[in-house]
């Protein structure tokens, strides 16, 4: 079950703490790992449930080499062994049953049978009137029991326990003795670490067992817990400081995302509204004479361009239209009755005629004086041109609030990590996987996304209607247009949707990445 041949290990480039160390344990044994404090014996506890490699030798676990094994080989094997820590490594933000529970989440019980089979074990124990309380509600010998509850839930072929009576006194470090007795009666191979010399005088066991390896503990039926109840959080992550920050964060990013993809929307529609309204059409402004009346000079510029070829009809523009005109951009009997307006003539050009503003202004230069000839698709063009340019910029905005986001979250995982990473060293060693950890993260990330996804929209929304509601009384084209149209508000609406996403998956890559660089 386990060879140790020439093992040696050190931490960093520190002397050796284990050197040549060789040895066989086979199934069915319960064995004694004695020595004095700081002997080694942790060190070794630490090589034999995979939390870290040797230096040099060959480790043998299960038949695999745990030199050569790679990183994910490790999960499988990790899952045979239960481990007896001996400062317990309960997670305080959990009950007695989730701690003992752990180790069958992580592995996807179902878990109504984990229900069962938690408070079954608790029973078992002696914990059944415990089963909901915290850790720190509990005496160092129940902590101890529902660690080893927790190691052997899985029906381990390997328990491994550190130092698990001293913290104890005489009496409760015999009952655990014993319990570990009756673990080992019904199949489990154990191995006990101590420097307790009188424990193992007492407690004498031989180095060979013929119980069957395989047999597998029948848990003692005992009170069940209730089965609607809720999986907690494995990790913590929403008592920590990015939790409470966070949604304001993305509230803030979702309102500015929206501000400028609304910018995209009018400005995309102002520019496919210009376009659309191009034509084949010339304007010439006349302005007032100082001899002739307006009506003489209007006359003369039909004659002439009647005799040019190309003009397909020449309309007057009433001088009522051209106030109307005015006052948009000036408001309401904000037009002062003295002011000079020019006459305008809209001139249908044939297509494909080759007249254009300027050979026009030609003609007409050199018989009328003050008159002026306007190609509205030029202006109309460069306006498009400009408009698209701001639509751009605006989608630009858009993608740096995207590329914010996801540094933060980036951020935020990583310091997560930093965190809880005694947490997540105990997931890896009862045989969680690196995604089982990362689901932590993504779904912390998504949940604090669509939060602040929310509050950024809902701001944003009142921000657009104000903004409706004030453009709507000025009596002026340079009011923005807002967006009514369904898709257009469907777009938006998706933006908190589209964050909590980018979120999740930014979230669960950084924590793969990180994890993978853990032991």
């Amino acid at each position: 079950m386990v060879r140790f041949e020439n093992v040696g290990m050190r931490y960093g480039m520190g002397p050796e703490v284990l050197h040549d160390v060789s040895f066989e344990i086979h199934p069915g044994e319960f064995r004694y790992l004695v020595g004095p404090s700081g002997a080694g014996k942790t060190s070794l506890l630490r090589l034999m449930y995979l939390a870290q490699r040797p230096s040099r030798g060959l480790i043998s676990m299960f038949g695999s080499d745990i030199m050569i094994a790679r990183r994910g080989d490790l999960v499988a094997l990790r899952r045979k062994i239960g481990v007896v820590f001996q400062d317990y490594r309960l997670l305080n933000h959990l009950s007695a049953l989730d701690n003992v529970a752990l180790p069958l989440r992580v592995a996807g019980a179902n878990e109504a049978e984990i229900q069962t089979h938690v408070s079954e074990l608790l029973a078992w124990v002696g914990l059944a009137d415990h089963i909901h309380a915290l850790p720190e509600s509990l005496s160092g010998g129940q902590k101890q029991r529902v660690a080893i509850a927790r190691a052997v839930i899985t029906r381990p072929r390997l328990l491994l326990a550190d130092e698990p009576t001293g913290n104890l006194d005489e009496v409760l470090g015999q009952r655990l003795i014993r319990l570990f007795e009756e673990l080992n009666k019904i199949g489990t191979t154990v191995v006990i670490a101590t420097h307790n010399q009188n424990l193992v005088a007492r407690n004498p066991h031989p180095v060979w067992s013929s119980v069957p390896a395989r047999s597998r503990p029948m848990i003692c039926p005992g009170r069940r817990a209730d089965m609607a109840r809720k999986s907690p959080a494995v990790l913590p992550l929403g008592r920590d400081a990015p939790s409470r920050f966070l949604p304001w964060v993305f509230a803030l990013m979702v309102y500015l995302a929206v501000l400028a993809l609304t910018g995209v929307l009018i400005l995309h529609s102002a520019v496919e509204r210009w376009q659309r309204g191009e034509v084949d059409t010339l304007t010439v402004q006349l302005m007032p004479g100082e001899t002739e009346s307006d009506e003489v000079r209007i006359a003369q510029v039909r004659n002439l361009l009647g005799n040019i070829e190309g003009v397909l009809e020449v309309l007057v523009v009433p001088q009522s239209e051209s106030l109307e005109l005015i006052e948009r951009w000036l408001g309401s009997g904000n037009v002062p009755d003295d002011l000079p307006l020019p006459r305008l003539m809209d001139i249908d050009v044939a297509p494909g005629s080759g007249l254009n503003a300027e050979s026009l202004a030609l003609h007409l230069k050199a018989s009328i004086p003050g008159v002026s000839v306007d190609d509205a698709r030029e202006w109309i063009d460069r306006l498009a041109e400009f408009g698209r340019s701001l639509e751009l910029l605006a989608l630009a905005v858009v993608i740096l609030i995207g590329l914010a986001a996801v540094a933060t979250v980036i951020f935020t995982t990583r310091m997560g990590i930093s965190i809880h990473r005694n947490v997540i060293e105990l997931l890896h060693l009862i045989g969680a996987r690196d995604g089982y950890v990362a689901a932590q993260f993504q779904r912390q990330a998504m949940i604090l996304g669509l939060r602040g996804g929310v509050i950024g929209i809902v701001f944003a929304v009142a921000t657009l209607y104000g903004l409706r509601h004030v453009a709507g009384r000025l009596e002026t084209p340079l009011a923005p247009d807002i967006p009514v149209a369904h898709w257009a508000w469907a777009i938006l609406a998706a933006v908190p949707i589209a964050t909590a996403l980018i979120a999740m998956l930014t979230a669960r890559m950084t924590a793969l990445r990180e994890l993978a660089k853990m032991p």
